[in-house]
Formats: structure tokens, C-alpha cells, sequence
């Protein structure tokens, strides 16, 4: 019995071994850069292995282990604060609520997304995966939010804005997939859903999108947030790619790092939906909302600009 356990922890060992080094290759081809997105997993699955190994005598198994963990958290721990933030001296009149959610096109529970929406009150919604089913159960959202901008398709890649506040908005298409721009008195959003990496070809789109919607947010002179559902996770090309591109901070720097996907299946939470900002945005909270129904968790920001 005891060697029909050591073959099994040995072999899921270095399953999770293959994979984290996998992970960092994913410069080299599309589907490495897949095994990148579930560090935190196998961060877990070493720890576990690695005890394991070590109760059943195999020292140098447990330490190699142990290897893989801390190679796994290295890429982990930066992404949280080394200190909590203070508190911020803002007034509460200026800060902008802001509610994204990938609305899912298999949801069906629109109830409890307007329950949330009443309940938290924001004062700008951005949805994605919108079509003209959704376009037609959320149409009473209009009353309350009489700004918006809605650009229904048939397939997943649809998106809207909803807003208490007055904006000029318009779709952007020339960024290797669209993106929702709207400008409010001083301050812009940008919403995009790249492709998720299912194929090579997709997986070169997104990172298209990512690297195009980078650029374009680093020429940004005033105040600027980038939000939507990326389909990557902070250790991802695409992502990198948008971080370097456009000088832009993560909004969930300052709580870590907050898994929003798949919502059904929660051993496998990664953190693909993200809010971006730029230095103009001087407080942001970026916190994760509970599940309504979709596939991913909905997220609320709240910001504030800087005065000129």
C-alpha cells in the first residue's frame, strides 16, 4: 500500500513539476503560456506533495518539491502589497463606483444581476458577452442609467455601458478586436474581451488585442481605466505584454490577487478579469462582488482622479 502511495504522490509531484516549468516558457509557444495561468494551484500541489513526500521518507523527492513551490510563489507573492494600504484621504463625493461583469451568454439569471446592481448602486455599469438577448432583459436599466452605449452580437465578444454620469462614447475596431471607449468630463474607461487562447490563432489575437489596447492606453494623457475579462491571468504573455506596453498600474494591487473564473469550478480560480489604471487615477479599490449566475465573479471599483 505504501508504495502504491509513494507512486501516486511521485507522479502528481511531477505532473505539477512539468507543468510550473512549462509555465515559464510561454514566451516559446501558445500552449506553454496556458500552463502559466494556474500558479497558485500548483504552488498548493507542491506544498501538499512535498509534505507528503517528506512523511514518507523521501527527503531529496520532498525537497525538489519544495523547489517548485517557492518557484511557483515567487511569481505570486509580488503581485500582493508588501504593506497594507493606508487609509486615503478622499471624499466620498468623488469617488466613481464602477460595477464590470462578463455577463456569460448562457446566464440566465438576470434577477440576481439587477438585485446586485440595486443593492450597490454604482454609479457606471460595463457588461461584456453582451447580445441582443441580454440587450432585451436589461433594458429596464436604461431608467436609472439613462447614459449608455450598447453594442449587441451574436457571439461572445459583444459589450455596454450603462451610466449615471454623461459620456461620449464609441466602439473602437482597428485594436485587433473591439473596445468600448468612453470619455466623461475627466476621466476615460476602456472596456475590452479579448479572445480566450483555445487555438493558436486566438491565442495570437488576444495577445494582439492586449498589446494594441496597451499602446493605446499609454498615450492616454488624462485620466484613464482599462477594465474587462482579458482571459489572462497576471503571469500570462498577454498580460505582461499590456503592462509593459501602456505603463499602467493593476487595480487589484492593493488586496492581491482576486480569482474570478470559472465560478463552477473552484479548485481551478484564476484571476483573468482586470482593472488597469493610469497615474492620473489617484485611488482605486478593486474588490470581487458574489456569484449571480455567470461564469465569472462580477468586480467593483471605486476611483477617484486627480484635480487639475
Amino acid at each position: 500500500m505504501k508504495r502504491i502511495v509513494l507512486f501516486v504522490v511521485v507522479v502528481f509531484a511531477a505532473i505539477t513539476a512539468i507543468s510550473t516549468a512549462l509555465g515559464f516558457a510561454g514566451d516559446l509557444y501558445w500552449v506553454f503560456d496556458l500552463f502559466s495561468n494556474f500558479r497558485m494551484q500548483y504552488f498548493a500541489a507542491a506544498f501538499v506533495a512535498g509534505i507528503a513526500l517528506f512523511l514518507l521518507d523521501r527527503r531529496v523527492l520532498s525537497f525538489l518539491c519544495a523547489f517548485v513551490a517557492l518557484a511557483n510563489l515567487g511569481v505570486i507573492v509580488p503581485l500582493y502589497p508588501v504593506a497594507p494600504d493606508g487609509e486615503q484621504d478622499v471624499e466620498e463625493a468623488s469617488i466613481v463606483k464602477l460595477l464590470v461583469l462578463n455577463l456569460d451568454v448562457q446566464n440566465r439569471q438576470t434577477a440576481r444581476l439587477l438585485e446586485l446592481i440595486d443593492k450597490h448602486a454604482p454609479d457606471t455599469l460595463v457588461f461584456l458577452e453582451f447580445n441582443e438577448r441580454w440587450q432585451a432583459e436589461l433594458s429596464t436599466v436604461s431608467t436609472s442609467y439613462p447614459h449608455h452605449l450598447e453594442y449587441a452580437r451574436q457571439d461572445n465578444f459583444g459589450m455596454a455601458m450603462f451610466s449615471r454620469k454623461a459620456f461620449d462614447g464609441k466602439i473602437v475596431q482597428n485594436l485587433g478586436g473591439p473596445a468600448l471607449e468612453a470619455t466623461f468630463a475627466n476621466y476615460k474607461i476602456f472596456a475590452a474581451h479579448p479572445p480566450p487562447p483555445i487555438t493558436e490563432s486566438w491565442a495570437m489575437l488576444r495577445d494582439v488585442h492586449a498589446q494594441s489596447l496597451g499602446l493605446l492606453l499609454g498615450e492616454q494623457q488624462g485620466a484613464a481605466l482599462l477594465v474587462g475579462d482579458f482571459n489572462a491571468t497576471p503571469w500570462s504573455t498577454a498580460y505582461r505584454a499590456l503592462m509593459r506596453d501602456s505603463g499602467l498600474a493593476d487595480c487589484g494591487r492593493s488586496s492581491g490577487i482576486q480569482p474570478s473564473w470559472p465560478t463552477g469550478l473552484w479548485p481551478l480560480y484564476i484571476p483573468i478579469d482586470h482593472c488597469f489604471h493610469n497615474s492620473k487615477v489617484t485611488y482605486v479599490k478593486k474588490t470581487l462582488g458574489p456569484k449571480i449566475g455567470s461564469d465569472h465573479l462580477p468586480i467593483f471599483v471605486e476611483f477617484a482622479v486627480a484635480t487639475e
